[in-house]
């Protein structure tokens, strides 16, 4: 993937069940074999393990005969939602983003720069937004609002299903 893993098992068990879901189905029996990775011989299996899954290339390593990367940037514009708490964050406004919820986070606007990149990404990043948003409803409700609160979840809405038809493997990160 090129992302650097935080030293933490979960996270390769979760990119290697994605590559092969038959090989590593159990998350459990994974972090029992290698949860906390103490001693030498389990860094060997391991490494015995997830050594077919891995290529390591340099540059000048790499198949000349391979078609150029090819990006396709998509801008996306932000919903009406993420709108109202991107002005809700920058006026200070917490009563808009708890929205009389009880027992809600009531967020912290320290860092404005951090809270304004979460709405982009996706409003309900913001503590005590969703639970504001989302109190009370059916878990279809729930669903509905979550991907109609973000302008990215709303592409890939409509993206991943034409995607996963084509027989696409699609694999998102997220900062």
């Amino acid at each position: 993937t090129g992302t650097p893993l935080q030293n933490n098992t979960t996270e390769l068990w979760s990119l290697l069940h994605f590559l092969d879901g038959k090989t590593f189905s159990s998350l459990d029996d994974f972090v029992a074999d290698f949860g906390e990775l103490t001693d030498s011989t389990q860094v060997e299996k391991l490494n015995s393990l997830v050594r077919p899954y891995l290529l390591r290339r340099q540059k000048n390593d790499v198949e000349k005969s391979l078609a150029p990367l090819e990006e396709t940037i998509i801008w996306v514009e932000i919903t009406l939602f993420q709108k109202k708490i991107y002005r809700a964050v920058l006026e200070r406004n917490r009563d808009v983003l708890v929205k009389g919820a009880t027992n809600a986070s009531v967020p912290s606007l320290i860092n404005i720069q951090m809270e304004l990149r979460k709405c982009c990404n996706h409003p309900f990043l913001i503590k005590g937004v969703e639970e504001g948003e989302t109190h009370g409803l059916s878990r279809a409700e729930y669903l509905e609002r979550l991907v109609y609160a973000s302008g990215k979840y709303v592409l890939l809405d409509k993206l991943l299903p034409k995607l996963r038809a084509d027989g696409h493997k699609v694999l998102i990160f997220s900062q």
